[in-house]
This record gives C-alpha cells, structure tokens and sequence, in this order.
C-alpha cells in the first residue's frame, strides 16, 4: 500500500509493526514449517521504507529511521490530531476503533477500506484524507 503512490503516509498504533500471528489454514500439512517472522521495531521499518522506495541512500540509516521520507509513525493516545492533511494516507490495524475515531474527528470525509490477509480478513485499514 505504501509503495502504490508517494502520498504521505502515517502509520498509527503502538503494535503496526508488530508481528500477526495467524494459524494454519484447515488441512495444512507444514503448518510449522512457515511460523510468522517477528522483526524488531526499527528492522521492520527499515523493510518497509525499503520495500517502498522510501529509503533515502543519501542519508543514514539513523537519518532513514529517525526522519522517514514522507512516513510518520503515531501513537494516537499521545498524540493531538492526525499529523498529516490531504491527500494522505493512514494505515492501522483494522481492529483499532480507537485509532479510527482519532482519525475521523479531523478527518469525517477520509474513505476506509481494507487490506485482507490470506483468509480474506481484514488486517489493516487504509483511510484516504482527502485534498485540503
């Protein structure tokens, strides 16, 4: 989602970058073979700014992590109101009310959809501000 275009992202939630455990598919013969890798923090961002063409091989990787281009990292709890305008996009936990809400006081015009996972669950929720 990050890599589609280079709107402004911020990523919100205390657990984004944290693993998601998922179980194995009814009849699955390796279900252990494939467990879910758990990255630490700053290598999970680092993989996504990667991935997404967002890290900059001009800085460091102290520079790249601490000042992401056009990625902000929130906690809504400690944060006032969504640190970006639009267009721009907010993607969170699809479970997290909490963050949605946050998003919908400075945003009640932003447009959410889903990401699905294998299963075809909801994941992760994109919402799009719009212009403005």
């Amino acid at each position: 989602e990050i890599a589609r275009d280079d709107l402004p992202i911020v990523l919100a939630g205390s657990h984004l970058l944290a693993s998601i455990e998922s179980a194995a598919f009814p009849g699955e013969r390796h279900p252990s073979a494939n467990p879910p890798i758990g990255l630490p923090g700053p290598i999970a961002l680092m993989a996504i700014l990667h991935l997404a063409e967002r890290y900059d091989v001009d800085r460091t990787l102290e520079e790249n992590l601490a000042n992401p281009r056009r990625l902000t990292l929130v906690v809504p709890a400690g944060a006032g109101g969504v640190p970006a305008r639009g267009p721009a996009k907010i993607i969170f936990r699809s479970e997290d009310r909490e963050t949605e809400a946050w998003i919908r006081r400075d945003h009640p015009a932003a447009a959410r959809r889903d990401i699905l996972d294998a299963r075809g669950e909801p994941r992760f929720a994109v919402m799009t501000l719009p212009p403005g």
